[in-house]
C-alpha cells in the first residue's frame, strides 16, 4: 500500500510539474506576444533620441488622461475586494501618499506648521503631498526634453498638453479621491 501511495503522490507531482511548465509556457508566449512588437521597435528601428522624447511625452499624457477620465468611476467594478478602475490611480496615489507623510509633514514640523496631531496635519499636507507628485516627474522630464530638442514645434505642444492634462488630472484627484464611502487619497 505504501508502495501504491509513493507511486501515486511521484504521478501526482509529475502532472502537477508538467501543468505548471505548460502555464508557464502560455505565460511567457503571451509576454512574448505583447512585449516582443515594442522590443523589436526599439531594437530593429533604433528610434531617434527625439523619438523617444515623443514617446515619453505621448505615454504621460495618455496615463494622466485615462486617470482623469477614470477617477469618477473607481468605485463601480469591483473583482472581489480590488476596485479595478481605482488600480490606474495607483503609481500616482501611492507615491502622494509617501510623500505627504514622510515629506510634507516633516517639512510642516520642521516650519512649525504643525497642529501637534497627525490628523489635522494629515488631513492639511495633502494637497501638498499630491502637488509634489505631479511637480517631479514633469520637473525631471521637461528640462531634459527642452535642452534635447530645443523645444521645436511637436514638443513644445505636446509639453503644454502635459501640464494642462496633469492639471486637470490633479484637480479631479483632489475632488473624487476622498469621496465617501471609497477614498483613494
Amino acid at each position: 500500500m505504501d508502495r501504491a501511495q509513493f507511486t501515486i503522490r511521484r504521478l501526482m507531482i509529475a502532472v502537477a510539474a508538467i501543468g505548471l511548465c505548460v502555464a508557464l509556457l502560455r505565460v511567457s508566449v503571451v509576454l512574448g506576444v505583447i512585449v516582443a512588437p515594442f522590443l523589436s521597435w526599439i531594437i530593429l528601428r533604433k528610434p531617434s533620441e527625439q523619438r523617444i522624447y515623443v514617446v515619453a511625452l505621448k505615454w504621460l499624457i495618455g496615463y494622466y488622461v485615462i486617470s482623469t477620465i477614470t477617477i469618477p468611476f473607481m468605485d463601480n467594478l469591483w473583482l472581489g475586494e480590488i476596485p479595478l478602475i481605482a488600480l490606474v490611480q495607483l503609481p500616482k496615489i501611492t507615491f502622494a501618499g509617501w510623500l505627504r507623510v514622510e515629506v510634507v509633514m516633516k517639512v510642516m514640523t520642521q516650519l512649525g506648521l504643525s497642529r501637534g496631531s497627525f490628523s489635522p496635519d494629515y488631513i492639511m499636507a495633502r494637497p501638498y503631498g499630491l502637488a509634489i507628485a505631479y511637480l517631479i516627474p514633469l520637473l525631471v522630464l521637461m528640462p531634459i526634453v527642452r535642452y534635447r530638442t530645443r523645444m521645436i514645434r511637436p514638443y513644445r505642444l505636446l509639453t503644454l498638453l502635459l501640464v494642462a492634462v496633469a492639471m486637470l488630472d490633479f484637480i479631479f484627484t483632489l475632488i473624487f479621491a476622498d469621496r465617501r464611502p471609497f477614498t483613494i487619497y
